[in-house]
C-alpha cells in the first residue's frame, strides 16, 4: 500500500507541476498574451516585492504584464484586455496546483486510513 500511495502521489505531483506551467501559458497565448509577457510579469513581481514588501508581488506582476502588453500593442484598452487574459491564465495555474495538492493529500490520507 505504501508504494502505491507513493507512486500515485508522485504521478499527481508530476502531472500537476507540468500542467501548472503548460496550460496557463497556452491559455494566455490563445488569448493574446505571449510567453514573454508572463516573464516580464514575473520580473515585475520580483521588483515589486522589494519596492512594496509583500503586496508589491501582486502589484508588480500586474504592472509588469500591463507595461509589456502596452509596449507590444500600443493601445491601453487592448493591453488591459490582454493583461486580464494573462491573469486568468495564472489563476488557472493556481487552481491546477491547488487541485493537485488536495488530490495528493487525499491519496495520503487514504493510505494512512488503509494501513
Amino acid at each position: 500500500v505504501r508504494w502505491t500511495v507513493f507512486a500515485v502521489m508522485t504521478l499527481l505531483l508530476a502531472v500537476g507541476a507540468t500542467a501548472k506551467y503548460v496550460l496557463p501559458a497556452r491559455s494566455a497565448a490563445a488569448r493574446g498574451a505571449p510567453f514573454v509577457t508572463l516573464v516580464v510579469g514575473a520580473v515585475g513581481a520580483v521588483i515589486g516585492f522589494f519596492v512594496i514588501p509583500i503586496v508589491g508581488l501582486v502589484v508588480g506582476f500586474v504592472v509588469g504584464i500591463y507595461l509589456a502588453e502596452l509596449a507590444r500593442l500600443r493601445a491601453a484598452g487592448r493591453a488591459w484586455a490582454s493583461t486580464r487574459a494573462a491573469l486568468v491564465a495564472i489563476g488557472i495555474g493556481m487552481l491546477i496546483e491547488l487541485t493537485a495538492g488536495l488530490l495528493m493529500f487525499a491519496v495520503w490520507l487514504t493510505g494512512v486510513w488503509v494501513t
